[in-house]
């Protein structure tokens, strides 16, 4: 079982069989990177996910999102990243990492 289960149709998310609570922009980050996993979702795409304008501030909303959601998500902790950065690209979700069912 993956560390991460995320269930579309409800929005819920849990976390090693905890569940964790997630805001909605958290959230659409989240099945915006899980669409396409393994694959680098851009912060202009990201952006649009969360309803902000791509661009400057759009993608620092993405960062703040996400460095919101790695923190919940367990990051860096004591387990390997689930969400990656790729430089002057965007992000990708880690496919191993997570499980999403509608």
């Amino acid at each position: 079982m993956p560390a991460l289960l995320v269930d579309l149709a409800a929005r819920r998310v849990h976390v090693r069989g905890r569940e964790v609570h997630l805001t909605r922009s958290e959230f659409d980050l989240l099945a915006a990177l899980g669409r396409r996993p393994s694959a680098v979702v851009s912060k202009d795409d990201l952006a649009r996910a969360v309803g902000a304008e791509p661009g400057r501030a759009g993608h620092r909303a993405v960062e703040v999102h996400i460095a919101n959601l790695r923190r919940k998500l367990g990051d860096g902790r004591d387990h390997p990243p689930t969400i990656r950065t790729v430089r002057g690209r965007g992000y990708l979700l880690e496919r191993e990492a997570a499980e999403f069912v509608r």
